[in-house]
């Protein structure tokens, strides 16, 4: 009979039940789940963040270029020396915008950046960034946004200083 009594033990300890089993696997799908979602909102950010700052280089790369006079997105064939009277920033789609020459002498090569799909631009008037120290026309703030309430601002001054940060998604910069 002892005999018996063990062998039933036995057959009871090896292995796991089919609830232990299910109990785990839902365990580990509730937490799957919730890191994807994480990861989803912390890659979203990212995206954000990323374009707001490539948008921002775009515009310092105005302000510096505008400033030294910078003409070498001027093309002009020989006798003419390129020359360039200021520069601008362009929102030319939901994704894009252009840093734009305005050539005095030559013709103008826009310079293109491209934000990734996810990332809508606000709408803008051109930010023309003058010659030398005369200042910024249309300067202002838009807003950049990802998914439904992920946004960032950048702002440029009458100056010509460009910030940016977070801001809520309401249409308005700080």
């Amino acid at each position: 009979m002892e005999k018996s009594a063990d062998s039933n033990k036995m057959r009871n300890s090896i292995g796991y039940s089919l609830i232990e089993v299910l109990t785990v696997l839902v365990i580990v799908g509730l937490f799957s789940g919730l890191a994807l979602a994480a990861y989803n909102s912390f890659s979203e950010k990212k995206n954000l963040e990323n374009a707001s700052q490539k948008i921002v280089d775009a515009l310092t790369q105005a302000k510096i270029k505008s400033a030294s006079g910078d003409a070498s997105l001027c093309n002009a064939s020989p006798p003419i020396t390129p020359a360039v009277i200021d520069f601008s920033i362009r929102r030319t789609s939901a994704t894009a915008i252009q840093l734009l020459p305005n050539c005095a002498a030559g013709t103008a090569v826009p310079k293109d950046y491209t934000v990734s799909s996810n990332v809508t631009i606000g709408n803008f008037a051109d930010i023309t960034f003058k010659n030398l120290t005369a200042g910024v026309q249309n300067w202002g703030c838009f807003e950049v946004q990802s998914g439904s309430n992920n946004c960032r601002y950048i702002q440029v001054t009458n100056q010509g200083a460009i910030t940016e940060g977070s801001t809520p998604c309401a249409g308005s910069c700080p």
